[in-house]
C-alpha cells in the first residue's frame, strides 16, 4: 500500500476509535507510515489508555474497535492488541498500552527491526535491557524508563533519532556523536 492510502485509512480508523473517549490517550501510528516508507505492508496503530482503566473496559474498546463499519475480517485479538483486515486489504494492528510503556513501543513498533536489534544491543552493552514495554536494568529488571521515546535514547546517551532514519544505517553512531541531520 502506497503512504497515501495507509494515511486515508490510519486518519479514518483513528477518528472512529477516539469516538469512544475515555479512557482512551493517544493513537498514534507507528511501523513503516512511521517511517515515511513509501510503502506500508500494514497498518500498527498505538493506542494508550489511562492508568486506572480496568480489564472489563479494555474490552470494551477492544469492541469498539472491531465494530469498525470497514472491518472485513477478524485476525487476532489478545490481551493487549487486536488484528484485522479492513476491506481494502489492509492489515491493521492496533496494541493497547499503559502510558508509562508508550515511549518504549513507540520505538520497537516503528522499528526498522535492524534499528531494534542495534539499540538492544547498546542497551545490553550499557546494562539495560529494551523491549517494547521499558528501559530496564538488565540484572534486577528494575524499569529505568520507558514513557518517551526520548527519555529512552537520552538514557542510552543517544540524542532523538527521527522515526524516518531509523534503518541502521548510521544513526545510532551519529545520535552518539550529535551529528543528526
Amino acid at each position: 500500500f502506497l503512504i497515501p492510502t495507509a494515511e486515508h485509512e490510519a486518519t479514518k480508523l483513528i477518528a472512529y476509535i477516539q469516538r469512544y473517549g475515555q479512557p482512551i490517550g493517544s493513537i498514534t501510528p507507528a511501523g513503516s507510515l512511521r517511517r515515511s516508507k513509501e510503502t506500508i505492508g500494514d497498518l500498527d496503530l498505538l493506542l494508550t489508555f489511562a492508568p486506572e482503566t480496568t480489564p472489563k473496559e479494555l474490552e470494551a474498546i477492544k469492541e469498539h474497535i472491531l465494530s469498525y463499519g470497514e472491518l472485513e475480517q477478524v485476525l487476532a485479538r489478545g490481551e493487549n492488541k487486536v488484528s484485522f483486515r479492513v476491506a481494502k486489504g489492509l492489515q491493521v494492528d492496533v496494541r493497547l498500552l499503559h502510558p508509562e510503556s508508550y515511549g518504549a513501543a513507540l520505538i520497537y513498533f516503528t522499528g526498522s527491526k535492524e534499528h531494534n536489534v542495534s539499540l538492544r544491543g547498546r542497551a545490553i552493552k550499557m546494562g539495560y535491557t529494551l523491549n517494547e514495554y521499558a528501559l530496564a536494568t538488565l540484572k534486577e529488571e528494575r524499569r529505568v524508563c520507558g514513557a518517551t521515546e526520548e527519555e529512552v535514547y537520552a538514557k542510552l546517551k543517544l540524542d532523538f533519532i527521527p522515526p524516518e532514519l531509523r534503518e541502521n544505517g548510521g544513526e545510532i553512531e551519529a545520535a552518539e556523536q550529535h551529528r543528526l541531520p
